[in-house]
């Protein structure tokens, strides 16, 4: 472990420390208020609060040398980050924090599955809630990375394809063979119900709002009646060539 970690780690400049220019839209922000709206007391510091201090830690070198350290006991680990740090500092002492913010030490193996050893989570996997990103195997002593799961990609719906043919009638490729679908639309029932009003689409065999329809259809309506097309009729359709089949 290098000798300055903790220097690295935590004695960086704080954010807004170097600034010296007063802040800006101070002056516009208190005639937006107007007379009556002036606050009646202000503290000293309060227009410098946009641009006040705050904590500027850099955890990549704490990061880099745990995961240079995995398989090694912990023991070792933690005396050479120990080795490094003076207590009597709060600064550097502040690093011992960090290390168990990446590090869970107390761990239990449940069916072979590191778990919180801790509490009200005890038994929970640590690769399914625990944003550390190693522990301390319970049996070895080792240190060793969490493992993970792996999230499902969603799956993409694949929209049907639809051809128009006329205002009235849609071509819909359905389970697997070409329809023609009639369309009727839907009734003008004022503003309030326009989103929520709900028909039965025959083609789909569920019922639909005007919303779905018009990104279904591309108007507002729902599927009447569907017949099966043969191959004849197809041709003489505007279905697209590579999607006859």
């Amino acid at each position: 472990m290098r000798s300055d970690m903790a220097k690295v780690i935590v004695e960086r400049p704080r954010f807004g420390s170097r600034s010296r220019k007063k802040p800006k839209g101070y002056r516009k922000s208190l005639q937006k208020l107007g007379p009556e709206g002036l606050p009646r007391r202000e503290g000293m510091q309060k227009r410098w609060q946009r641009n006040s201090k705050s904590l500027n830690e850099h955890l990549g070198p704490l990061h880099r040398y745990l995961q240079s350290n995995v398989g090694r006991p912990w023991s070792v680990v933690f005396s050479e980050i120990c080795a490094r740090i003076n207590r009597n500092s709060a600064v550097q002492d502040h690093v011992r924090d960090h290390v168990f913010d990446f590090v869970a030490v107390h761990t239990v193996l449940i069916d072979g599955v590191p778990c919180s050893a801790e509490g009200r989570t005890y038994g929970l996997p640590l690769q399914s809630y625990r944003r550390q990103q190693f522990y301390v195997c319970p049996r070895s002593g080792l240190l060793k990375r969490v493992k993970r799961l792996k999230q499902p990609q969603p799956q993409t719906q694949r929209r049907m394809p639809v051809v128009r043919v006329d205002d009235s009638h849609r071509c819909m490729f359905l389970e697997g063979r070409w329809y023609l679908v009639t369309l009727h639309p839907f009734p003008n029932n004022g503003i309030a119900d326009m989103w929520t009003l709900e028909k039965k689409d025959v083609a789909l065999n569920r019922w639909i709002t005007r919303k779905e329809a018009l990104g279904l259809y591309g108007v507002a309506a729902h599927a009447v009646d569907r017949r099966l097309l043969g191959k004849r009729e197809m041709r003489q359709l505007p279905i697209p060539i590579d999607l006859q089949r």
